[in-house]
């Protein structure tokens, strides 16, 4: 943080110090730019060093020689993280199963629906949990399976959408993922099945009825689904208790294994999924 100390136009008093402070904190001493406070205009400087996400407010007081204290200037800025790509798809190797690259398939050849942008990368868990892949640098992680255990991986994603972040599970990753990110108890389960049920309210059931059954794609095929998920059932299987589609602590899921048979109901509820999951995560 620069800025410029000035006592030529008040009492024209060589300045003495300047001082900073962060969201109401203590007032911190400002260094001189050219190594000494000594004359009427003086460049001072301070490192703030990293902050976190979000609106802050510096305030700057000056003394000059004289012993005046000249009126706290406040000045309120906003952080953001610089992000790589808006999402981050998880496999559980290098090599991505079927179900994996049919997703990751879908995901490069399907846009946004509110013109958000939908660049991706590709990784693998070890990568993750070896660090040379930092989630933090999207504003999503989406995976069409995941581990059974691993722990520094799950540590891993539940800092992150501590932070505000969504993760997106899709097909099989809804067996074993939710109770690990702590948004449910107990494994998922799968059904052959077409059909799905809106069950309430929400962008991603906008324009069509609660209740009511609508197929995603012509023929059945594997639907992941679980029963024991914190938060909202958005949309599930015929049986009610069947979650399908819910949403709860930053965790947003889709148990669809074959996005390349959708129809025009699969793929709405895809692309709102998506589209729900990024503008809903941290900037």
């Amino acid at each position: 943080m620069s800025a410029i100390a000035n006592d030529s136009t008040t009492g024209g008093s060589n300045i003495s110090m300047c001082q900073l402070r962060l969201d109401g904190g203590a007032f911190a001493n400002m260094n001189a730019s050219d190594g000494a406070y000594s004359s009427v205009s003086e460049a001072v400087n301070y490192s703030l060093g990293t902050l976190a996400n979000g609106t802050h407010t510096l305030g700057i007081r000056c003394n000059d020689s004289a012993g005046n204290t000249g009126a706290i200037y406040n000045l309120t800025f906003n952080v953001t993280r610089a992000r790589v790509k808006n999402i981050l798809f998880v496999t559980l190797s290098n090599s991505p199963s079927t179900a994996e690259s049919r997703w990751i398939t879908w995901l490069g050849s399907h846009t946004s629906n509110i013109s958000l942008n939908w660049s991706y990368d590709q990784t693998a868990v070890s990568n993750v949990t070896g660090g040379s892949v930092n989630v933090s640098n999207y504003r999503i992680v989406a995976m069409a399976d995941a581990p059974s255990s691993d722990a520094i991986y799950y540590s891993t994603l539940n800092s992150y959408k501590a932070g505000g972040n969504y993760v997106v599970l899709l097909g099989a990753s809804l067996m074993s993922a939710i109770s690990n990110l702590g948004v449910g108890t107990g494994l998922g389960n799968n059904q052959n099945t077409k059909t799905i049920v809106p069950r309430a309210s929400h962008y991603i059931t906008s324009g069509y009825t609660i209740n009511t059954s609508y197929d995603i794609q012509a023929a059945a095929s594997t639907q992941w689904y679980h029963t024991n998920f914190t938060g909202t059932n958005i949309i599930s299987l015929p049986t009610s208790t069947r979650g399908f589609i819910m949403q709860g602590s930053n965790v947003l899921t889709y148990g669809a294994t074959r996005p390349d048979s959708f129809n025009a109901n699969g793929n709405t509820f895809a692309t709102r999924v998506f589209d729900w999951a990024i503008n809903s995560s941290a900037p």
